[in-house]
């Protein structure tokens, strides 16, 4: 902790987006939010939750942590998870935070999380964790697809080529998930969190994108590899268009 003791102190909100199909590790993810190392002034905890009703934002109100809800009918997974993380931004930037930092439900991250990503002085840095199940599990890295004359999509950077970038070293990549990222006020000013009607994408690539085309840099610490509790998405049954994640 020493190295992270003359640290600015910026002020973070720190949240995710929710719902009760991943309740199966809220609690411990609570109790990890809510007690990471940086200074309690500094940070607060918002969680957006999109369950299909209210009870479970109801539920985690009454565990002390702010929350907030989408409604996800007649919406597709993709429109009310970019919904809900529109609501973090909108939040941050209300609220005079210097930083959004994102660390889903699912996953497990150091408990000095916020000092060692602000550490690096970035506007957009993140932590790495696996996605997929078995054979298929690779880090959520991704590169560009080109369509047309426009990128807007992206493909997983998997089959062995992903753990080459684990080095300990700080790198430049096109896109690293929302799974773990830090995001300064200068880009949630500027770049939405959104998703696209018919596209099999999520927010987190498409963010990626418009960051590319703003010529803003996406950096990931290899240092911090973090747990990723990750439940099927064949088992989300409200949208015909869920991706393979």
């Amino acid at each position: 902790m020493k190295e992270f003791r003359k640290l600015k102190k910026f002020k973070v909100l720190v949240g995710c987006p929710h719902s009760d199909i991943k309740n199966y590790g809220l609690d411990d993810y609570l109790a990890m939010i809510t007690n990471l190392t940086y200074d309690k002034k500094y940070y607060d905890v918002l969680i957006v939750d999109n369950s299909k009703d209210n009870k479970n934002t109801q539920m985690i109100r009454k565990a002390g942590v702010d929350c907030l809800h989408v409604k996800p009918k007649h919406k597709s997974n993709q429109a009310y998870i970019a919904e809900s993380q529109e609501m973090l931004r909108q939040a941050a930037i209300k609220g005079g935070y210097d930083y959004l930092i994102m660390i889903e439900s699912d996953i497990r991250v150091p408990f000095d999380i916020i000092e060692r990503l602000l550490s690096h002085q970035k506007q957009v840095v993140s932590a790495p964790y696996f996605i997929n199940h078995g054979h298929d599990s690779h880090l959520m890295l991704q590169q560009i697809e080109q369509t047309g004359d426009t990128v807007r999509f992206t493909l997983n950077e998997d089959n062995g080529f992903d753990i080459l970038q684990v080095d300990g070293k700080l790198k430049k990549v096109y896109a690293c998930g929302f799974g773990c990222i830090a995001i300064h006020k200068t880009v949630l000013e500027k770049v939405k969190f959104r998703w696209e009607e018919g596209a099999d994408t999520h927010s987190d690539s498409i963010f990626a994108a418009d960051l590319n085309y703003m010529s803003i840099p996406m950096y990931l610490d290899t240092q911090l590899l973090c747990d990723h509790l990750n439940s099927n998405w064949s088992e989300v049954t409200d949208a015909a268009l869920i991706p393979k994640r």
